[in-house]
């Protein structure tokens, strides 16, 4: 059996026994505190970084989306190339058309306003290339 003088206390047993002195935890806590909050700046800042690209991706998905819809809607009398430039009017009457020929091609001037020149990517939506101004809001450019 051990002897119960010498087990360990927090706390001398005898007035021979040497002073026992806590340690000073208040700057234990504040070294860890100090460490456990750049572990979590670092970490936020990491997952903010993160949180902006895949808000970048949506905002493009969602942009590219947008002007797919407005494309599939036109009036197309061909199938398109994927990768190919081709140029989407909106109509005197009513609607949109996607053509083969650039604003610039026309001989007699184009019977259609301009809205932008668009390119058809290998997952089946659109790419703005170039957009007239009065459309931007239609049909948005890629961010930078």
């Amino acid at each position: 059996m051990s002897d119960p003088k010498h087990r360990s206390t927090e706390y001398p047993l005898s007035t021979l026994s040497p002073p026992i002195k806590p340690n000073d935890m208040t700057k234990v806590k504040a070294q860890s505190l100090a460490v456990s909050n750049h572990y979590v700046k670092k970490e936020y800042a990491r997952l903010q970084e993160q949180a902006d690209v895949i808000m970048k991706q949506f905002r493009d998905l969602d942009r590219r989306v947008k002007i797919t819809d407005v494309v599939m809607n036109a009036k197309m009398r061909f199938k398109p190339v994927i990768g190919r430039s081709y140029w989407l009017y909106k109509r005197k009457s009513k609607g949109y058309v996607v053509s083969l020929i650039g604003k610039d091609e026309w001989a007699v001037g184009c019977p259609h306003d301009f809205v932008a020149e668009i390119q058809q990517l290998g997952d089946s939506t659109w790419e703005v290339i170039q957009v007239a101004h009065d459309y931007e809001d239609l049909l948005p450019q890629k961010e930078t």
